[in-house]
């Protein structure tokens, strides 16, 4: 079977990367180098509604289009839509979902007999197509991101923990929490003083390097595998903005305990108590549908907390790093769980692919 998925090198996130080098052997994958949507109706239609749609036949003779944030425009090939982030489905203006206009295209284009699913990254993201009556239940399949499990961590018991806080090459320091986790760093220091944190990515120029604080700004991704990674003993991402959490799919195949917040999709990721610990973050402006609806989430210039919400956080992430930072052995069980989930779990390769070649048979049938 010949699949044009859609993705455009060389600007590709990991995940995309990762899962096209381990796709099923009975898959070939055609990828476009760039694509221009030179239709002057689609363009119109895509601008004034907020749907993201795009045009792909005559591309290439294949069986199936697997577009990627996108839904496909006039389309005769059968397409499926895979998406992590509702707002990619509307051009990144949530508050257009309430648009009369936007729901008519929308509907219009799934009227289409080639369209055949909807495949979420999480159960969560589908939600406001669901609620809003844009797209049947059984229209959904949600398939997971998988990705290769790494050399698993053995936590020794040891004074010296080291956290990996990973925000990535984006200027995303304080919608991630980062704030907050230096101060309970700073706290903690004084009770575990051989502790550290490090932080990968980009930080505000006023976050300086100090006793046992890391900080490693841009670096390659292969670096952060081979180095960072491996020398870390509890992932921490205290996030108040998250669609996915793939950094917490990384520190999974690593076998590494997490400590986040219940943002979004990361409960689904992560189990609270089994494979680490998730802290209730009230801060709920990222995607909730009635703020988005006022404001638009692009507003923001940073989280907002009910008083008293933001000390309660950080006394329950202080209390969080504390129980894992004391207990090896709880490291050791909540990173093997994380582990296993990566291995054969639903974020595993057999997993995903399992799910892909059921509905790419569905899209065959229709052929």
């Amino acid at each position: 079977m010949k699949v044009f998925y859609q993705i455009t090198y060389p600007n590709v996130h990991n995940q995309h990367l990762e899962i096209v080098s381990n796709y099923p052997k009975e898959i070939m994958l055609i990828f476009p180098r760039r694509l221009q949507q030179k239709k002057l109706m689609l363009r119109l239609v895509s601008r004034f509604s907020k749907v993201s749609l795009g045009t792909y036949d005559g591309l290439q003779k294949v069986d199936l289009f697997h577009l990627v944030d996108t839904l496909g425009y006039k389309t005769r090939v059968p397409w499926i839509t895979e998406f992590g982030d509702i707002g990619a489905l509307m051009r990144y203006d949530e508050r257009k979902i309430h648009s009369r206009l936007f729901k008519y295209v929308f509907r219009k284009t799934l009227q289409q007999p080639s369209f055949i699913k909807f495949v979420p990254k999480s159960k969560i993201v589908s939600k406001p197509l669901i609620n809003h009556k844009l797209v049947s239940e059984d229209r959904i399949e949600v398939v997971y991101p998988a990705i290769v499990p790494n050399l698993k961590k053995q936590h020794e018991n040891k004074d010296e923990v080291n956290l990996i806080f990973n925000i990535g090459n984006h200027p995303y320091f304080v919608w991630k929490g980062g704030r907050e986790l230096i101060a309970t760093f700073r706290k903690l220091k004084k009770e575990y003083p051989k502790i550290t944190l490090t932080i990968v990515g980009i930080v505000p120029s006023d976050i300086k390097r100090e006793d046992g604080l890391i900080l490693t700004q841009k670096i390659p991704r292969e670096i952060l595998i081979e180095k960072f990674y491996p020398e870390a003993d509890i992932m921490v991402h205290p996030t108040h903005m998250d669609s996915f959490g793939y950094v917490l799919l990384e520190a999974k195949a690593f076998g590494l305990p997490i400590i986040s917040t219940s943002q979004y999709a990361i409960p689904e990721i992560v189990e609270h108590n089994k494979q680490g610990f998730l802290i209730q973050d009230i801060q709920k402006t990222w995607y909730d549908e009635q703020v988005i609806g006022i404001y638009g989430y692009q507003k923001w210039k940073e989280p907002i907390f009910l008083p008293g919400e933001l000390e309660r956080l950080k006394k329950e992430l202080y209390s969080a790093l504390s129980i894992l930072i004391e207990d090896h052995s709880l490291r050791q069980k909540f990173g093997e769980k994380n582990y296993k989930d990566i291995c054969e779990g639903k974020f595993s390769f057999k997993h995903r692919n399992k799910q892909i070649l059921k509905i790419y048979k569905t899209a065959s049938n229709f052929i």
